[in-house]
């Protein structure tokens, strides 16, 4: 694998800071919500402005003195990339992945300005998808597909073997929501959550409200800017 690629100034890979952190981008896979490979995912290397890597790698040591590690799901995003989900967003028919990642909403009217958007923060390179693995399990790079209830309704899981937080990742549902407690979550489910939440903001991250998975740098370093370089 290649160490010399020449990124923007201001980012690095996240494993020449860390390289106990996982990292398995689900956009360099098909295992994601839209069932494709995602443009401009040329490796699966997970990038983010320095500070941000060097705040995640101080949350990681945190995880792993309690037996867990960070696993990445997607860090900085190119702006084509978010590009293609908007063009993705327009084919109404293209719903191959709606029972798993999806299956309460609709593309046309729950979906925008929500879930999927224009512009992402992911793109300022601050902002990681993220969740932690038991140290003594093993990541599946491709999940395996189950079922739950949740106040008499079926849910999809897509079981990774990472923590289980009740909901899988890009879970566009409410009962994704950081902040909702209306659903009949375990004791366990909420307690990870939670576990994520406190360690992540120790650090300086800050959660989104609508994906308990997603953090963002508070102090991040481009809070204005969108970069459209490729992850190669």
């Amino acid at each position: 694998m290649s160490k010399n690629k020449k990124l923007h100034e201001g980012f690095v890979y996240i494993d020449e800071i860390d390289n106990s952190i996982i990292v398995n981008l689900k956009y360099f896979t098909k295992d994601n919500f839209i069932g494709e490979k995602i443009p401009h995912y040329k490796v699966n290397r997970g990038i983010m402005t320095k500070e941000a890597a060097i705040a995640l790698s101080k949350a990681q040591k945190k995880f792993l003195e309690k037996g867990y590690s960070i696993v990445i799901y997607d860090a900085y995003r190119p702006s084509s990339s978010v590009k293609y989900f908007s063009e993705w967003m327009k084919e109404q028919n293209n719903t191959k992945r709606k029972k798993f990642h999806y299956p309460y909403i609709e593309k046309k009217s729950d979906m925008a300005n929500v879930y999927i958007n224009e512009i992402s923060g992911h793109s300022r390179g601050s902002t990681i998808d993220m969740t932690i693995i038991d140290l003594k399990k093993t990541l599946l790079k491709e999940s395996i597909y189950e079922e739950r209830i949740f106040n008499g309704k079926i849910y999809p899981y897509n079981n990774d073997n990472t923590i289980d937080c009740g909901t899988s990742f890009d879970l566009m549902d409410p009962a994704s929501w950081s902040d909702n407690n209306i659903f009949n979550f375990t004791e366990e489910q909420k307690k990870n959550r939670k576990f994520i939440k406190d360690i992540m903001e120790s650090e300086g991250f800050k959660i989104l409200k609508e994906e308990w998975w997603h953090f963002t740098l508070k102090n991040e370093p481009f809070p204005n800017d969108y970069f459209d370089f490729e992850i190669e």
